[in-house]
């Protein structure tokens, strides 16, 4: 009997245990449920975000000049006084002497724009001394000094020849973190830096978003992690605008290698990388900043549009990952608005039917986000395009037939993904009078407004220029006044 009372006793007590133990965790579910749901609060969602976006300011080229030096470095080489033509690193290249030499030869590079310490990493993919094989595919990593390098190359079996076989690759070339560099990369496009004054005088007129492009290309280095002085000047940006209590959106350029119809294992894995050392940097911050993942990404061939399904079936890929890189970094990025830019940031029938909304941990916080410069031939010029087929004229009823297209085609695009969308690039360059640009713009905004699409005009500092970054003044306060009244 006793013994059959203690088992009861015991049974007992471990119910209880059991029961304290799943209130407590029941509890302690509850207030970290609550406390979620209050950190989620505190965070804007995509559709508060919309309506509260006045009109965007587009920075342009700022942070997104890119140099592709494999593509621009050539290279010559020297032996005693025979001197080569410069060569192409993207050809087999063969030189003849005037006489037989058992002397080793020299290369020397010639690296455009440059004139900064840094390191190249090259190869040799072939080297040839008349038949004799001298390198195969063998890497060098040279250090440039003030943008010069010369490097000897040993002829080591000290053989007799007349004739060199050479061809050369550039994998990449990397510049020291200097302060001259970071100056001259913002102001490649703009010759100037962007200032907090610039985006106050923006923000008083009645913009209240900005949307940076932040390229890479030539501030990541071989392992593809980004300079501190870059990534940092990244960071004062944005913090300019979190300053003025605006909206800031933020996108890395794909030009580091991301292809839609080609994503190889390592061009993904640098993506996730890029992104998780930028959202890390920016995790604290509040609803007024946005990511998202690329500006204008395309195939290899640089398509402007495409109805592949394997490629749109890619990007969908890489919407997940990317909603799952910023969300895993924590903190805000938890519940941070992310834009989802479409093919080439264009729109089609093809891409709105492939479109595949990302599995969130949170909810209500997706937009997505396309260009659109329709009709190129009036919105553009020669310079941009290489063509003279224009019309400095706007407004026929074929043109607004074609504009109320494309506008149904976004706003079918809204109602199937039940997403706000936002056009993160429009305008017309200052090549057409300031009426017809003034009409068509008002146009323009009003389809907009229609289908609750918000803007973000474009201003490169050239052609497409709305605001004089040297004295903060607007080119025309007409033009202006028609964006934000």
């Amino acid at each position: 009997m006793k013994v059959r009372v203690k088992k009861i006793y015991i049974l007992l007590t471990l119910i209880c245990i059991i029961l304290i133990t799943i209130l407590f965790v029941k509890n302690k579910s509850i207030h970290i449920s609550k406390k979620m749901l209050q950190e989620e609060n505190n965070m804007e969602s995509a559709w508060d975000f919309k309506e509260n976006l006045n009109i965007g300011w587009n920075l342009g080229m700022s942070l997104s000049a890119n140099i592709p030096y494999p593509n621009l470095i050539k290279y010559k080489i020297v032996i005693n006084d025979n001197e080569s033509d410069i060569m192409n690193t993207s050809c087999d290249n063969t030189y003849t002497l005037n006489k037989k030499t058992s002397d080793s030869l020299k290369i020397i590079f010639d690296i455009p724009y440059s004139n900064l310490d840094g390191t190249l990493y090259w190869t040799i993919e072939k080297l040839m001394f008349d038949n004799t094989i001298i390198y195969t595919n063998e890497e060098f990593e040279s250090t440039v000094e003030d943008g010069k390098l010369s490097i000897e190359i040993d002829n080591t079996k000290k053989i007799n020849y007349d004739t060199i076989k050479i061809n050369i690759k550039i994998k990449k070339y990397y510049e020291i973190n200097t302060l001259e560099k970071l100056n001259f990369y913002e102001t490649f496009w703009c010759e100037d830096i962007t200032t907090k004054e610039l985006i106050e005088t923006l923000k008083n007129k009645g913009f209240n978003a900005i949307r940076i492009s932040f390229d890479v290309y030539n501030h990541i280095n071989i392992n593809g992690i980004i300079d501190d002085l870059w990534l940092n000047r990244l960071k004062e940006i944005v913090d300019y605008c979190m300053d003025l209590d605006i909206y800031c959106l933020v996108d890395i350029v794909e030009t580091y290698g991301l292809y839609l119809d080609n994503l190889s294992d390592e061009s993904v894995n640098l993506f996730i990388s890029l992104w998780q050392q930028v959202a890390n940097i920016f995790k604290d911050y509040n609803h007024n900043l946005l990511f998202s993942p690329f500006n204008e990404i395309r195939n290899t061939q640089g398509d402007w549009s495409t109805e592949d399904k394997k490629i749109l079936d890619n990007i969908n890929y890489l919407y997940q990952v990317f909603v799952d890189t910023i969300r895993f970094t924590g903190s805000n990025n938890s519940y941070r608005n992310l834009i989802l830019t479409t093919y080439a940031a264009g729109v089609n029938q093809a891409v709105v039917d492939n479109f595949k909304i990302p599995s969130d941990s949170t909810y209500n916080h997706l937009l997505i986000e396309c260009h659109n410069y329709q009709p190129v031939n009036f919105t553009f010029n020669e310079i941009n395009l290489g063509s003279t087929d224009f019309v400095n004229e706007w407004g026929t009823r074929k043109d607004k037939k074609e504009f109320n297209k494309t506008f149904k085609l976004l706003n079918s695009f809204i109602r199937k993904t039940k997403l706000p969308l936002i056009i993160g690039e429009f305008g017309a360059v200052d090549r057409t009078s300031v009426s017809e640009r003034i009409e068509y713009l008002s146009y323009y905004k009003k389809k907009a407004q229609k289908y609750k699409i918000g803007l973000f005009i474009f201003d490169d500092a050239h052609d497409f220029m709305i605001i004089d970054r040297k004295t903060n003044k607007f080119i025309d306060e007409e033009i202006v006044d028609i964006l934000v009244s």
